[in-house]
């Protein structure tokens, strides 16, 4: 009998310890607290949380020959004949844009292949596969599943067994480094989608990277108008969105008319907290919580056309942020917070604007509302940083802002 080990205890860990109990196999959850080697040691496979560095963490060092990420879990499971679904996947992975594109293409899928699949959005978002594997396996499935993937480059690190039907990679900067150390080990992570898939979607920035062949599409640049999806880097998201589409359903041999999948895509929303306009005492709130690097934080700024009030700041991991000098131009203020608050207020201050340094979100909230009450224009809250150093992962972060914003008066959320 299969016996697992899932070492960590966030949301991909209780999702496969859920998805092996619904199929009857034994898997002991654990993390550092708990460790138990002499469990590690029995077991026939040690699946791991992305958020573990294999550089860094023990566990790594010890067991590696036993260790599989989900993913790779998922896969074997089905190659065993262990997780009695098929299904199809769109895997979604670049360094900026991947949250934002992956919410189009599950959106678009939805309405276009309705009648044809079930569609469900996955992985590196609130919901892990192995959770939403686990809720199919109750339910009596009669359409075939799609799952739109976003993956990060740690979930496809060391990937085995694993094929996408579709892999998605646009673009990629620097990001990562404390975990990947190099540029070339991030490259060869967030490659990995194209090489394990049937087909590839790649960015043209990517064409003198990538090796072109029948299995390997360029993004085409589509023109679509849509109210909700502003700005040019949402048009590059909305082609993606097309390509991908367009090559999965080729695939699939189901036929959409071309003007049908540009229609639906004219419709899709914004994605939740990625530049999501709200209203806090008639002033402009955006919230833009899932920004998780510089990068993020540059196509925001680049988005802005009108005088700001920006919050930002977090983890230091080793970005630089100089690629921000360019891209200053609106903000009135900036006030920062967290490990790399130094390092930002450094960036903004040789363009002359006007900073402050606080220790946590509430403060830098609280400093703003008094500002916004006295000058009113609008607030950019995009963080540019990962959250590890005061919350558990993005998703807890943005569970404080909610809570904090609600507390505000004159609160009016999604306009």
């Amino acid at each position: 009998m299969m016996r697992i080990v899932m070492y960590g205890k966030g949301k991909v860990g209780k999702g496969v310890q859920d998805l092996c109990a619904s199929l009857g196999l034994e898997c002991i959850l654990m993390d550092d607290e708990d460790r138990d080697d002499t469990s590690l040691q029995a077991v026939n496979y040690i699946v791991v949380t992305p958020g573990i560095s294999p550089n860094h963490h023990s566990v790594y060092k010890k067991y590696e020959s036993k260790i599989l990420s989900e993913l790779s879990f998922i896969a074997l499971l089905q190659k065993k004949k262990i997780l009695p679904l098929s299904f199809s996947c769109i895997g979604v992975t670049w360094t900026n844009g991947k949250s934002t594109t992956s919410f189009i293409i599950y959106q678009a899928a939805q309405s276009l292949l309705t009648d044809t699949y079930d569609v469900y959005l996955a992985g590196n978002t609130d919901n892990s596969f192995s959770k939403i594997l686990t809720s199919l396996l109750k339910k009596s499935v009669t359409k075939p599943i799609l799952f739109v993937l976003e993956v990060s480059s740690f979930m496809l690190y060391n990937l085995q067994h694993f094929i996408f039907d579709i892999g998605v990679f646009i673009n990629i900067s620097q990001d990562h480094l404390d975990r990947h150390w190099t540029m070339d080990s991030y490259w060869e992570s967030k490659y990995t989608i194209i090489s394990h898939a049937d087909l590839g979607v790649i960015g043209k920035s990517l064409v003198h990277k990538c090796p072109l062949d029948d299995k390997t599409i360029v993004t085409e640049q589509v023109s679509i108008d849509n109210p909700y999806l502003l700005w040019e880097h949402n048009q590059e998201n909305l082609s993606v969105a097309y390509t991908a589409l367009k090559t999965f359903m080729k695939k699939q041999n189901v036929s959409c008319a071309d003007k049908s999948l540009k229609n639906i895509l004219s419709t899709v929303m914004w994605m939740p907290h990625r530049l999501e306009k709200k209203i806090i005492w008639n002033v402009v709130f955006i919230d833009d919580a899932i920004s998780t690097s510089g990068h993020s934080l540059l196509t925001a700024l680049r988005s802005l056309d009108r005088n700001i009030i920006l919050i930002a700041g977090w983890y230091d991991n080793k970005e630089t942020y100089e690629n921000l000098l360019w891209s200053l131009w609106y903000v009135s203020k900036a006030i920062f917070y967290g490990s790399n608050k130094k390092i930002l207020s450094g960036i903004f201050q040789k363009e002359n604007v006007e900073c402050s340094v606080v220790l946590t979100l509430e403060e830098a909230l609280r400093e703003t509302f008094v500002l916004w009450k006295r000058e009113n224009i609008p607030v950019l809250y995009s963080p540019g940083s990962k959250s590890f150093d005061q919350f558990a992962n993005v998703y807890h972060r943005i569970e404080v802002l909610e809570s904090l914003l609600w507390s505000m008066p004159g609160y009016l959320q999604h306009q």
